[in-house]
């Protein structure tokens, strides 16, 4: 049997992060304006990152202004992208989309299209985020997973109260307590947020042993940093992107809310 789970529906999780960084460089100054249409243009995709801090600002603004969805993924350090892999790199890509709202879209052109709003949003967008500025290799990249999970530390992780049970109240909830019990390495928990229907196709051991291996196929810094944003700065958007992902999957059994899987394949 093919498992009917996808990396890329765990590491769906870090796309969320983009919308994360974009907030701290949206300048108060930005009117709102209307998102004008967007061109097909030359992607503008680093693959072997930039030179300094302030060319990977730069960068950032003119790829969010694009929509640029291969360039967003070339920003992220070489050893993260790695970790994440093809189906994680589909992850990313769908969510730093969804992330991207038309209005925030027409506010990152309206910068670039200014060389005195692109210089002081350079110089913001360096302070704010110089700590989520890596190098590899001599060369800079900007890692997301690194923004969203900021503000927290491993006390926090280590005091952290988890959802005692599943939350089948609603199309929200049961996705929020999914992805805690989940990403917590509650598996025992999280199965409940499984249809019922599926868990007597596939029984639960063996749902258990697929969820596991999952879990063990993140590497461990990634699943710290995923545990750090889930508490911490990216929780609300990281909910918001998985409700959208889930959303095809969730059904309505007996009064309660569900997730099939099989409809995500």
């Amino acid at each position: 049997m093919k498992t009917m789970f996808k990396k890329s529906h765990i590491l769906f999780l870090r796309g969320a992060f983009l919308a994360v960084a974009a907030g701290m460089l949206l300048p108060a100054m930005a009117k709102e304006v209307p998102a004008p249409a967007v061109a097909k243009a030359p992607s503008l995709a680093a693959k072997n990152g930039y030179d300094s801090k302030e060319a990977v600002a730069e960068a950032f603004i003119r790829i969010y202004a694009a929509a640029d969805r291969e360039a967003m993924w070339q920003m992220l350090p070489p050893s993260l992208r790695k970790a994440l892999g093809e189906q994680g790199k589909k992850g990313f890509q769908d969510s730093a989309c969804n992330s991207m709202s038309p209005n925030s879209v027409a506010q990152m052109k309206l910068i670039a299209s200014k060389p005195d709003l692109m210089k002081k949003a350079i110089a913001k967008l360096v302070k704010n985020l110089e700590k989520f500025m890596v190098q590899e290799k001599g060369r800079w990249y900007l890692d997301f997973l690194k923004v969203a999970a900021s503000g927290k530390s491993d006390e926090d992780l280590a005091n952290v109260k988890l959802p005692e049970r599943i939350d089948h109240t609603s199309e929200q909830k049961v996705v929020e307590t999914y992805v805690m019990t989940m990403m917590f390495g509650k598996v025992d928990l999280a199965i409940d947020a499984i249809d019922p229907e599926v868990r007597r196709i596939y029984g639960d051991k063996r749902l258990k042993a697929i969820l596991n291996k999952e879990l063990r196929s993140l590497p461990p810094e990634v699943l710290r940093q995923t545990k750090l944003a889930l508490i911490g700065n990216g929780r609300k958007i990281i909910f918001n992107n998985m409700y959208a992902a889930y959303k095809k999957a969730l059904i309505k059994t007996n009064g309660n809310w569900y997730i099939d899987f099989r409809k995500m394949r």
